[in-house]
């Protein structure tokens, strides 16, 4: 059955916190070393629109969340938003990422961004593979620039750029 990706809503908010949390504790595709609330319910009130927060939903069941952020809080950076993508670890494999992927970079080009930017751990072949699928670009790597699990990280940056940028 296909999934049916759709704005969050605050009744999502405790599934998205599981997803994120499983993957705090156990994998580098994110770099928070502490299981935490990723976002609050007074959090997600108040979180500007221009900053989608999507789930992806089988059956009633949210198994997938992806969100565009704020790529820096200075004001000049504001054409350029990141993408984050978290995939229930039982629906890997599946073609959740790609269809979520797909909707976060409809989304951006929907709200005018000129380009997405993604910041993946290098030691994640899956995620800059689809990164690259859908036309990311790597366009820089800081190397060991992180650590977790007592592992040094690389961060690889991928951008996709959705317009010509403006003079």
């Amino acid at each position: 059955m296909p999934a049916l990706i759709r704005a969050a809503l605050a009744k999502d908010i405790p599934a998205i916190n599981r997803i994120y949390g499983h993957y705090v504790e156990t994998c580098t595709c994110t770099w928070e070393e502490h299981e935490k609330e990723l976002i609050s319910t007074n959090a997600f009130a108040r979180r500007d629109p221009k900053h989608p927060l999507l789930v992806a939903e089988i059956e009633g069941e949210v198994v997938a969340w992806g969100a565009l952020s704020a790529y820096s809080l200075r004001s000049g950076w504001h054409p350029t938003v990141e993408d984050s993508i978290f995939v229930h670890t039982k629906h890997q494999g599946k073609g959740l990422g790609r269809q979520m992927l797909t909707a976060l970079v409809n989304q951006a080009q929907l709200l005018k961004y000129q380009s997405v930017i993604a910041r993946i751990s290098g030691d994640q072949p899956a995620s800059l593979g689809l990164h690259h699928t859908l036309g990311f670009k790597e366009v820089g790597r800081i190397h060991a620039a992180g650590k977790k699990f007592g592992q040094q990280l690389d961060c690889v940056y991928l951008q996709l750029q959705l317009a010509e940028p403006k003079p």
